[in-house]
């Protein structure tokens, strides 16, 4: 409030100034003859050029101020634009949400068992219009979640193996989390798996923005085999909205099914 008032109390100055300059008399004597007048257009033009120049540098005052916000963009903003998933669509199928926020969409494994299958999650997020994989995010916050395939995998058989399945995929260059430098940092916890088969997983890293900024991130993560693959489903946020956010997540992650179906695409 002070910066906008020192802008008009400067604006206000300006015009004063340029008002006493024309309010002067101009029938000074010279010689016993009177001053001539400068024409309507010349005083047009030195009020716009006053009234110009006024204007500009009290937006310059009122402008220095602002505080700058850095880029911290979320998953989108701060994950690669085009990762590599590893989602395979199966041939005239597209994924849909219903009103709901049920996701579903039929894939088919990319090993040699060229097999189809059905994921389905709940999110309350909107899906995103993406033709290179399966995310949904809050279009005002930091949370998403998306799905990662990796072919010719097995379950981990520990913490450690999984541990190098992520940052091998999702952390790096063409992962999600990886495409402006390598993720440092990185925190794999294992956690116990509330519903169904698969194995649930908590990772922490600290990833770098575009401008190199770093930012902590956290990460909730389902895996569950189909074929000679296996199916991730990551969801997470900033490290500093997680705590309000781990709920919510952990439903998203939860709510992850993977079903063999017929040769066929999705009706």
């Amino acid at each position: 409030m002070r910066t906008g008032l020192l802008a008009v109390i400067f604006l206000f100055l300006e015009r004063w100034r340029h008002y006493q300059a024309l309010t002067q008399t101009s029938f000074r004597p010279q010689h016993h003859r009177l001053t001539q007048r400068a024409p309507p257009s010349a005083l047009f033009a030195t009020e716009r050029t006053h009234t110009t120049r006024a204007v500009f540098l009290a937006t310059c005052v009122a402008s220095v101020t602002f505080p700058g916000h850095a880029f911290d963009g979320g998953v989108g903003g701060l994950g690669k634009t085009r990762p590599e998933t590893g989602v395979l669509f199966f041939p005239g199928s597209s994924p849909f949400q219903n009103a709901d926020g049920l996701v579903t969409a039929e894939l088919v494994t990319a090993g040699a068992s060229n097999q189809p299958y059905r994921v389905s999650f709940r999110t309350p997020w909107p899906l995103l219009p993406t033709t290179t994989g399966l995310e949904s995010r809050d279009l005002q916050t930091s949370e998403s979640a998306f799905v990662q395939v990796l072919e010719n995998t097995p379950l981990p058989t520990s913490t450690a193996n999984f541990a190098t399945l992520v940052q091998n995929s999702v952390l790096a260059s063409q992962g999600k989390f990886g495409a402006y430098g390598s993720p440092t940092d990185v925190k794999v916890k294992r956690l116990d798996s509330a519903v169904g088969t698969g194995l649930t997983y908590s990772v922490r890293f600290v990833a770098l923005t575009p401008g190199q900024r770093e930012s902590e991130r956290q990460l909730l993560i389902r895996c569950v085999p189909i074929a000679d693959s296996l199916v991730l489903l990551l969801a997470g946020t900033t490290r500093q909205r997680f705590a309000t956010q781990q709920g919510t997540l952990r439903d998203i992650i939860d709510s992850l099914e993977v079903v063999p179906t017929p040769v066929r695409p999705l009706r």
